[in-house]
């Protein structure tokens, strides 16, 4: 129901029944993934048949896509239309979207203040971050894209598990996040890793990653990294709210500064993570990032990376009306998808690389600093 209604939101241009549509999906592409020899546990998130999906990275559906997206009067629609989508799954699953903008807009002098005070001056942004993105003109510099992030990011949560339908947001959020710990658990233990004691989190946004690292690693000093003031003010509103509730010794700090140069002593890490960040940067960048993070991590600190899964049997399997939709306010969907990850930490010098697909969408590629 909530695609048919999307559908209708887009324009008819987008409608599966149309004529473009029903021509080129009669096609199938020809990039198949390699088969595992080692038959797959059946908990495991169900893996599609390509190596990445077939509407990004090339190929007619790519060129189908992207060619309804450079349209421009059907691109300013396809925007609204895509934060009503997001909008609309929030009403149906109790998330309170509009309730937690007003709120925060409420809170906007106080706000102000802490972005006043968590503010690099002069910090030069790249270009691609300066770009439009996820509708926003201004990208993530700007306050409706820190008051919006919160409720975004719990229908993320409950969209990782579409077909469970009364999946109660904070158990999915348990679900998503521990996924990742998870698997960062498993890789520490498995290669013999230092033990955590200062973990960096690369792209924290509003701290919701960033407080489920200091929930799982309860002796541990987390450091929350973000380009936005914006976000980091309301990660800082948040974290002082938790502080007047529940009273104890503060372990988390932010900082302003770019993933590419976080200004941080080399070697000052044991533990560092991105999670839904590499899917909004160009290949340089991410490169970039993760030498970066290469220079910071101490002998046998990790880095982890979590992010949507190319090989994800869901996120192939998707409406082309629904991937143009989310590639409309995603402008460098085609690059990531087309990114060589392991290769990337690889070429870094990270050791014992791996892969593990942790929820029905998404992914954590881990790589080691030798001892």
């Amino acid at each position: 129901m909530q695609s048919a209604a999307l559908l209708q939101q887009a324009g008819p241009q987008l409608c599966p029944s149309s004529g473009a549509f029903r021509r080129h999906t009669r096609r199938r592409s020809g990039i198949a993934a390699p088969r595992c020899a080692v038959a797959e546990s059946a908990a495991a998130p169900a893996k599609g048949e390509l190596l990445r999906p077939p509407w990004a990275g090339g190929g007619w559906q790519t060129e189908l896509v992207n060619s309804v997206i450079n349209c421009k009067p059907l691109f300013a629609r396809m925007k609204v239309a895509a934060k009503n989508h997001l909008k609309k799954t929030a009403s149906l699953r109790g998330i309170g979207w509009d309730e937690n903008i007003a709120e925060l807009q409420a809170q906007l002098p106080v706000l102000e203040q802490l972005k006043r005070e968590v503010e690099l001056p002069g910090i030069s942004y790249p270009d691609y971050y300066l770009q439009e993105f996820h509708a926003y003109e201004e990208g993530n510099l700007n306050w409706m894209a820190a008051f919006e992030v919160e409720p975004a990011t719990e229908v993320t949560y409950v969209n990782a598990w579409k077909a469970e339908k009364t999946l109660p947001v904070m158990e999915a959020r348990q679900r998503m996040r521990g996924g990742f710990v998870s698997a960062l658990q498993d890789f520490r233990q498995q290669q013999g890793a230092r033990e955590a004691g200062d973990i960096l989190d690369i792209g924290c946004s509003v701290g919701a990653s960033t407080h489920y690292l200091r929930e799982s690693f309860p002796d541990a000093s987390i450091l929350g990294l973000d380009a936005s003031p914006h976000f980091l003010a309301v990660a800082e509103l948040r974290e002082r709210e938790r502080q007047e509730r529940t009273p104890a010794p503060r372990r988390i700090q932010y900082t302003h500064a770019l993933m590419e140069d976080t200004g941080l002593p080399a070697a000052s890490q044991d533990v560092v993570s991105s999670q839904f960040v590499v899917h909004e940067c160009i290949p340089e960048a991410i490169t970039a990032m993760v030498k970066e993070a290469v220079r910071v991590l101490r002998p046998g600190g990790v880095l982890m990376v979590c992010d949507n899964d190319p090989q994800s049997k869901a996120i192939q399997n998707l409406p082309k009306a629904i991937a143009a939709l989310m590639k409309c306010t995603e402008p460098w969907s085609d690059q990531y998808y087309m990114f060589d990850m392991e290769a990337c930490f690889r070429e870094a010098g990270l050791c014992h690389v791996n892969t593990v697909a942790t929820d029905p969408r998404h992914r954590a590629v881990l790589g080691m600093v030798s001892q």
